[in-house]
């Protein structure tokens, strides 16, 4: 039992650390999708689709150059593929906003 303890001593400040990240990478997510939102109102009024499939292979490629570990290259395009499709989601949902907004073609 006294074994048990001082590996979870051992791990609370390691998941504190965690905790602090994840809080970050939260903060700059909502940020990148903050940006998303202006891009997908933008596109709207240039009648621009959402998807732009070699830019989002762009993206990809830059950030497996980029990385450099301990994340192999199949979890960065996951977690990335993951990231562009979720604000994919929503800057369709800020793009069919400003096509509906008073005074915007429909």
């Amino acid at each position: 039992m006294k074994k048990h303890l001082s590996v979870s001593s051992k791990l609370k400040p390691l998941r504190s650390k965690i905790d602090k990240i994840n809080t970050k990478l939260l903060d700059l997510l909502n940020k990148r999708v903050g940006v998303a939102q202006i891009i997908g109102r933008i596109k709207s009024q240039e009648g621009a689709p959402v998807s732009d499939s070699a830019r989002e292979q762009s993206i990809i490629d830059n950030l497996k150059k980029r990385n450099r570990g301990p994340l192999d290259d199949v979890a960065v395009e996951k977690i990335f593929r993951t990231v562009i499709n979720e604000t994919k989601r929503i800057e369709r949902i800020a793009h069919s906003e400003s096509k509906s907004a008073p005074g915007k073609k429909a």
